[in-house]
C-alpha cells in the first residue's frame, strides 16, 4: 500500500514545514531565520521526492484524480508560507496576520485533502486485502479438490 505510506510521508513533511514557517514567522534573529529557510527548503526536496515517488505508484483513476488535485494544492502552500517570511526588523504580527490570511486557508485545503487521499489508499488497501483474501481461500479450496482426485485416481487404478 504505497500510497498510503506516501500520502501520510508528504502530509508529516507538510506539517513539518507548517511548524518551521511560525518558527521563522517567530523569530527575531536573522541567523535563525536563515537556518529555518534552509530547512524549509530540505522539507521541500523531501516532500517533492515523497510526492514524485507516489506519483510513480499509481495504478487507479480515481488515485491519480486525487493526486492530480495534490500538487497545486501543495504549490499554493509554498507560495503562500514564502510570502509570511519576513526581514528580522519587520514586525511579526504583520507576518502572523499575512500567514493567517493567505497560508492558513492554503494549508487547511491541502491538509483536508491528504486526508482524503489517505482514506482512499486505506479503503483501497482493505479491498486489495479482501480480494487477495478471497484469492487464497480459492487457490486452497481448488488445492484439496485437487488433492481428493488424485487420490480418487490413484484408488481407482489400483482397484483395475
Amino acid at each position: 500500500m504505497p500510497g498510503l505510506k506516501y500520502s501520510g510521508d508528504i502530509a508529516a513533511g507538510v506539517f513539518r514545514i507548517r511548524g518551521n514557517i511560525w518558527k521563522h514567522i517567530a523569530s527575531t534573529n536573522a541567523a535563525q531565520m536563515a537556518n529555518t529557510e534552509q530547512s524549509i527548503g530540505d522539507l521541500k526536496r523531501e516532500t517533492e521526492q515523497e510526492t514524485h515517488d507516489y506519483e510513480g505508484s499509481i495504478t487507479q483513476g480515481e488515485d491519480r484524480a486525487n493526486f492530480g488535485r495534490l500538487r497545486p494544492l501543495l504549490e499554493r502552500y509554498y507560495q503562500a508560507g514564502k510570502a509570511c517570511f519576513r526581514e528580522p526588523r519587520i514586525e511579526n504580527t504583520e507576518a502572523y496576520q499575512k500567514y493567517m490570511a493567505e497560508a492558513d486557508p492554503a494549508y487547511e485545503a491541502l491538509s483536508a485533502h491528504l486526508l482524503v487521499m489517505m482514506k482512499w489508499n486505506s479503503q483501497y488497501g482493505s479491498k486489495a486485502a479482501a480480494a487477495a483474501q478471497g484469492t487464497v481461500e480459492s487457490a486452497r479450496t481448488l488445492t484439496w479438490m485437487m488433492m481428493g482426485l488424485v487420490l480418487c485416481w490413484e484408488e481407482a487404478s489400483r482397484m483395475s
